[in-house]
């Protein structure tokens, strides 16, 4: 997740009046303790690596989700910033830039939360070993841990993905750091692309489809770009990162800001369709929060809801 510590103040204001249960969003529905996200990760996260020492290893009970909580955030950005670049930078997607490249990016380069599947992590060191780039100890450290837990495994100079996994990081100390309620708020939106890589791609992608048309999704994409330098042509990127986004307070002031102020030209759309995709948020929460219930067992007597109902 880019650009929490530009964000963090006015988000932050919001946190501290909903308090930790939850996020107040148009929808207040999807704020209920019934409904948090947290309880898919919180209390199932089981311990593994003990040898490591200056990051903590847990994997989700049940699910092929690794989760590394770094102790320092130096050590998370020098272990995976670079990753992040390489996977949804909207300039350097697929490209591994040097470190005296990646010091200039400023805002670019904030990452406070990492999300990965597997098969992108096994691209990025492939494409390390092919061209002999240099690796930092903890871009190499964290390719021992993906070796050692059979996330990917070497194949003559290429890495091949043997799960369909996904790698999720932060660092410790974030309700220290910022204030309560931030590690809950980034570890839901990371973790959400956890399930996303492993559990939830078909049913997030159909109402990415059938819920969105293609100027919302535009609407979308560009929002996106504009605020945290995703690629915007990456549609597997744009549809998980609208999955987690449009649970973030900020996400509806965002598509208002830059869509009525901060853009002009005739491709800028009305107002008015802006506000009329505002409006279809909550329904659009509501599919998603229906399709995440299935994350938790379901009583013996249930049968699965459909994602969208007519």
């Amino acid at each position: 997740m880019k650009g929490l510590i530009r964000r963090i103040a006015a988000s932050l204001l919001v946190l501290v009046t909903a308090g930790a249960a939850g996020v107040v969003l148009a929808d207040e529905s999807i704020a209920s303790g019934d409904t948090l996200f947290s309880r898919n990760y919180e209390g199932r996260l089981d311990p593994i690596l003990p040898d490591l020492r200056t990051i903590d290893a847990f994997k989700v009970r049940g699910y092929p989700i690794y989760f590394l909580e770094f102790h320092e955030k130096a050590a998370q950005s020098e272990a995976l910033d670079r990753i992040g670049i390489f996977v949804e930078s909207d300039r350097y997607s697929g490209k591994i830039l040097a470190p005296t490249l990646m010091q200039t990016l400023e805002a670019e380069a904030f990452f406070d939360g990492h999300d990965y599947d597997s098969k992108d992590l096994a691209r990025f060191f492939t494409l390390a070993s092919r061209f002999a780039i240099r690796l930092h100890p903890m871009e190499i450290q964290v390719r021992q841990i993906l070796v050692r837990l059979g996330v990917f495994a070497e194949e003559g100079g290429r890495y091949v993905a043997r799960q369909n996994a996904a790698l999720v990081a932060a660092v410790r100390g974030l309700d220290e750091r910022y204030g309560p309620g931030t590690r809950r708020w980034l570890l839901d939106h990371e973790f959400r692309h956890g399930y996303y890589f492993v559990a939830l791609r078909d049913e997030v992608h159909e109402i990415w489809e059938k819920m969105l048309d293609d100027d919302e999704r535009e609407i979308i994409a560009t929002t996106l770009r504009r605020t945290a330098y995703y690629n915007p042509d990456d549609d597997s990127l744009m549809e998980r990162e609208f999955h987690a986004m449009v649970f973030e307070p900020r996400f509806e002031d965002d598509m208002q800001e830059l869509w009525t102020r901060g853009l002009n030209g005739p491709d800028q759309p009305k107002l008015s369709d802006v506000e009329e995709l505002i409006r279809k948020l909550p329904a659009i929460r509501r599919a998603f929060v229906e399709i995440e219930r299935d994350l938790q067992p379901p009583p013996a007597s249930s049968k699965r809801r459909g994602v969208i109902q007519d």
